[in-house]
């Protein structure tokens, strides 16, 4: 049993805003880092709160090829996957489709 997490962006003037336009301009911008800490950070809270989930349960997390590129990925990931695992959580990091376009 598992989920996969999706990132939106609701602008209070614009609406709602796809991954696919957003996301470009974060990683053209170097913001894709800071999105995706943000992003494990957040979906490893969420799962840490949810009282009635299966007891082997996964997540999947979407991650740019930018994001793999740069120097502190791998420590952020170990981290991330072990704290993943203290809550019993199994996390899976699949690789944005950007990257085969």
């Amino acid at each position: 049993v598992g989920a996969e997490t999706l990132l939106r962006w609701q602008n209070p003037d614009l609406g709602n805003i796809a991954p696919a336009e957003f996301i470009p301009v974060a990683e053209q911008t170097g913001l894709i880092r800071p999105i995706t800490d943000w992003l494990f950070n957040t979906v490893l809270e969420h799962a840490a709160s949810w009282r009635q989930r299966p007891r082997s349960f996964w997540l999947s997390v979407n991650v740019s090829p930018i994001y793999f590129c740069e120097k502190p990925f791998r420590q952020t990931i170990e981290a991330t996957v072990e704290q993943a695992s203290n809550i019993g959580l199994e996390l899976c990091v699949e690789i944005t489709e950007n990257l085969f376009v």
